[in-house]
């Protein structure tokens, strides 16, 4: 989530505000995430970024701050990546036991616009995927649609990834030397507001009530599911026949990177036996999903597959 000025569309007024309990509950997983993010302070990034890089990405943190607008959305998105990372860490496990979320540093959501990263913990070495959040009206394209044209502007027509600043392995025995700037796909995740709120209610019966077998939320989870691997195939199609791979031969270890996160997500169904068609016929229950598919057509060029 970033500070209003950076998003390139503006957000629609809020046609209703959030209920007392629903600000109250909003609020206090607003504070979780808060203490799930990743740490900029965290002696693993002093061994790679200098004392000065650190105390200017704090300033640049501050600055950004400064500018963001508190509103009921924002609140709600921040709920919302709180919700999103502990879904996917379990016991719900969205994208299967062994991928694992991570809510990014201040720093890489301001200013790259990644607010968490998922990886296969198993896999060695680690290959992230960012995701990036977005709360939006079911009728309104503007947010998802100006996220996609931002990320076709500023990564894939320079056949470039994402560049996470702060990243620190989810599995360390398993993890590379740390560095100072790693690349990976991102993608963005669009989820109506009404069930963002429906999410927060089951997460808080889910932890009060002991009731999380029943309280999976499948839907959200496959519809998470289906918009990461839609997006990815639509990436890897545009950095493979609409970039110039003689005038930017960089695209191809993007093109590499793309493909190797798509056969993650593929093991994804496997190891989870999930149905393509099924999974397909879940997500797009959720307008925002055909929204995003509408927008990947207009913005990019790619068709939705009659698969």
């Amino acid at each position: 989530m970033r500070p209003e000025s950076l998003r390139q569309s503006p957000q629609p007024p809020i046609r209703e505000p959030l209920s007392l309990d629903e600000r109250a509950l909003a609020e206090s997983y607003a504070l979780r995430r808060d203490e799930e993010r990743l740490s900029m302070e965290d002696s693993y990034f002093a061994k790679v970024k200098s004392s000065e890089r650190l105390a200017a990405d704090r300033s640049e943190v501050k600055r950004l701050e400064a500018k963001f607008v508190h509103d009921d959305e924002s609140l709600l998105a921040s709920a919302f990546e709180y919700v999103l990372q502990q879904r996917l860490n379990g016991p719900s496990h969205w994208l299967g036991e062994r991928v694992k979320a991570q809510l990014t540093t201040p720093f890489d959501d301001y200013r790259n616009g990644i607010d968490l990263y998922v990886e296969d913990v198993e896999q060695r070495g680690g290959r992230p995927i960012g995701l990036s959040i977005d709360i939006t009206f079911s009728t309104d394209p503007q947010n998802i649609g100006g996220k996609i044209r931002d990320l076709k502007e500023k990564l894939l027509t320079g056949g470039r990834l994402a560049q996470l600043s702060y990243y620190k392995p989810l599995n360390p025995e398993a993890a590379p030397e740390p560095r100072d700037m790693l690349a990976l796909p991102k993608v963005v995740i669009g989820v109506e507001r009404e069930r963002a709120i429906e999410a927060m209610g089951r997460l808080r019966e889910a932890e009060h009530e002991g009731t999380e077998e029943k309280q999976r939320d499948w839907v959200t989870g496959l519809t998470v599911l289906y918009q990461i691997s839609k997006q990815l195939k639509a990436y890897l199609w545009y950095s493979e026949t609409q970039v110039d791979r003689a005038a930017k031969p960089h695209v191809e270890e993007t093109i590499a990177c793309y493909k190797e996160a798509l056969k993650d997500i593929e093991g994804i169904f496997q190891t989870m036996k999930l149905d393509h068609a099924k999974v397909r016929e879940f997500a797009r229950q959720s307008t925002v999903t055909n929204v995003l598919e509408a927008q990947l057509a207009q913005e990019i060029g790619y068709q939705r597959p009659t698969e």
